[in-house]
This record gives structure tokens, C-alpha cells and sequence, in this order.
């Protein structure tokens, strides 16, 4: 099976997007309504915390995604978009834009780790009916085809794994 961008995980990816796209947007527009409210403190953390913390959550989307067939991974992602929004707007009161680009570069990486854990937990949770399914019907699963997507999703894993950690060290650097 050709797990990635299959027509239906494409919508699927595709609607998440917007989705995050969408929230964010409303998040600017909270914060204009909210107003200035001074200065946010960053916290300048190591960048293991960061890690750990990113990992965690996405490792928890990935759950949701495969409990819930993957219907409820819009709740967290729609939250992060409104807050990222909210924060570009009140960081916009005492920053320009290049700045406030400086403070985010690290989502050039977090955002597609956050999309890849939502598609993986939708991936993990088709593939685990699947695999009921076919042991039910008592049917072999396709080994070495199984063999091949457990390779994939792995490898899927270790990409979202690698933009966490790059994302981490560049959220990490002082500002």
C-alpha cells in the first residue's frame, strides 16, 4: 500500500491544514480584539525541554488519531493555531515582522512534525482496523507488504523525530 498521499489521506492532510491555517487567522484577530497586553516573556529553556515537551505532544496526537480514527486531532491543532496567532499579534504591538519571524523560525520545522503526527495517528489507526479486520476474516496480513509499510511509518516516525529536534535547538536560541 502506498500509504503516502493516497487521495483520501490527502484530503485528509489537506483539511488539517486549513484548518491550522484558519485558526491561526482567528488567533490574530482574538489577539486585535484582546489588545496589547505589554510584553511576553520566552522562556529560554534547554533545548531537551522543548524536545521532550514537542515529542510528547506529538506522540499524543498520534494516539488520539488512532483512538479516535482520527476525528478529534483537529482539537489541539486548532488550539495551537489561535494561540500562535494571538502571540504574532500581540508580539506585533513591540515587534516588526522580521522579528517576530525570528521568534517562530523553529515552525518552519514544529508545524510539519505536528501535521506528520495527525496524518501518522490517522495511518496508524486505519492500518490497526485493517489488521483486525484481516484477523478476524483470519486472513494472513501480507507480510513483506506489511513488512514495507511498518518500514515507512517508521521511517515517517523518524523524519517527525528530526524536524522536533532541529525545531527544539532553533527554539532554544536566546532572543
Amino acid at each position: 500500500m502506498n500509504i503516502m498521499l493516497k487521495s483520501k489521506y490527502s484530503r485528509y492532510v489537506i483539511i488539517h491544514i486549513m484548518l491550522f491555517l484558519s485558526s491561526t487567522i482567528i488567533g490574530v484577530f482574538i489577539g486585535r480584539v484582546a489588545g496589547n497586553i505589554g510584553e511576553i516573556a520566552f522562556l529560554d529553556k534547554p533545548f531537551y525541554k522543548y524536545f521532550f515537551h514537542n515529542v510528547s505532544s506529538c506522540l499524543v496526537l498520534i494516539i488520539i488519531g488512532v483512538i479516535t480514527y482520527g476525528f478529534l486531532t483537529w482539537i489541539p491543532l486548532v488550539y495551537n493555531g489561535i494561540i500562535l496567532g494571538m502571540a504574532i499579534n500581540f508580539l506585533s504591538y513591540q515587534h516588526s515582522g522580521v522579528s517576530i519571524f525570528y521568534y517562530f523560525i523553529h515552525a518552519i520545522f514544529e508545524i510539519p512534525a505536528l501535521m506528520l503526527s495527525i496524518y501518522l495517528g490517522k495511518v496508524l489507526a486505519v492500518e490497526t482496523k485493517n489488521l483486525a479486520v484481516s484477523f478476524v476474516k483470519r486472513k494472513k496480513a501480507g507480510g513483506e507488504r506489511k513488512f514495507t509499510d511498518l518500514l515507512y511509518i517508521l521511517k515517517l516516525l523518524l523524519l517527525m523525530v528530526v524536524f522536533l529536534l532541529v525545531a527544539s535547538i532553533l527554539e532554544s536560541i536566546p532572543k
